[in-house]
């Protein structure tokens, strides 16, 4: 009698072992695509908020420089001035730049290209290979009317 109930006990401690295991190792792998979708779903709102900024946003311009960044006059018609003063800044001081979009530790890049012109009028930042990156193609006009793609890269 005394073997059969350290059997029992054995084999339910090994099966209460098991489902502990089980249920640890299922809730470890669904954590971790919670966590990717999360990461994912923060970069995708970040480079919705930053191409806003550069699109919608007149910002406050003194000298060249920018105390609040926008590229807007009116939407949807973007500043060539403020563009060029953009790249300008953004040549010399690119983590600036950064600091300004308000990106934490991530990075980012913009791109404007005019329809008909092959070089971009801003560039700014380099493209990098990561996986997880987001990205957003915005359109607006120049001031003399030809449609400008705005492009954000945030990773």
């Amino acid at each position: 009698m005394n073997g059969q109930m350290v059997f029992e006990f054995v084999l339910a401690t090994i099966l209460f072992f098991g489902i502990i295991f089980y249920v640890l190792n299922y809730m470890n792998m669904d954590i971790a695509t919670f966590s990717k979708d999360f990461y994912e779903g923060t970069l995708e709102s970040k480079v919705v908020q930053v191409s806003e900024l550069v699109v919608g946003n007149k910002g406050v311009w003194e000298d060249g420089k920018p105390s609040v960044i926008g590229l807007a006059e009116e939407w949807p018609v973007l500043s060539y001035a403020k563009i060029q003063d953009l790249n300008s800044l953004c040549a010399s001081n690119y983590e600036e730049v950064r600091q300004m979009f308000d990106v934490g530790h991530h990075k980012i890049k913009i791109q404007i290209n005019e329809s008909g012109n092959p070089t971009p009028l801003l560039d700014c930042g380099n493209f990098h290979t990561e996986s997880s990156r987001a990205s957003i193609i915005r359109y607006a006009l120049s001031e003399h009317g030809s449609v400008l793609s705005v492009g954000v890269w945030i990773w």
